[in-house]
């Protein structure tokens, strides 16, 4: 019941920020989404290796009507150690969107804190619930995916969005 009260609590931070920073005149309010495509795999009972990396981008509008778009890097996981499940390969494409404030679409990048689930037995699908904050930037996300592939992943991990460089 704590938890619940917590997390209603920062969703109400997040959508007072959000109206604040959109009345404040010195900077631009974003509502940013993110497009993304990642595959890899591997083997964890919290113990163990299971990474997706691929390409996205951040496409945000702000209260004067400008987009702006950002590639980006994405890596799911990773880490050796994570109180998560997964084993299998996969190709994900998912789409998340969610709350919160930012003053430019670099504030997005970044680490999250990850709760969720994806999998599939040829073609499947996913869900997760993301949590992103900075000084710059607070956001709650949520993400809808599409995957293909064999296998699973659930638990509670950490997401890595970066620019994307151009080498």
């Amino acid at each position: 019941m704590r938890t619940l009260f917590s997390t209603i609590g920062l969703l109400a931070l997040a959508l007072g920020l959000n109206v604040a920073e959109a009345r404040t005149p010195r900077g631009a309010h974003f509502m940013c989404d993110l497009t993304f495509k990642a595959k890899g795999g591997g083997v964890r009972l919290f113990i163990g290796n299971y990474e997706l990396n691929g390409r996205g981008t951040i496409t945000c509008y702000d209260s004067r009507g400008n987009i702006e778009r950002l590639p980006v890097h994405v890596r799911l996981g990773g880490y050796p150690l994570s109180p998560s499940i997964g084993i299998g390969h996969m190709v994900v494409r998912g789409v998340a969107s969610g709350v919160g404030f930012a003053r430019s679409p670099y504030d997005f990048l970044g680490g999250y804190v990850v709760a969720g689930v994806h999998g599939a037995l040829g073609v499947g699908g996913g869900l997760q619930l993301a949590l992103h904050g900075t000084h710059r930037s607070l956001t709650l996300n949520g993400s809808l995916q599409l995957v293909r592939g064999v296998g699973f992943n659930a638990g509670f991990d950490y997401v890595e969005i970066s620019e994307l460089r151009r080498d």
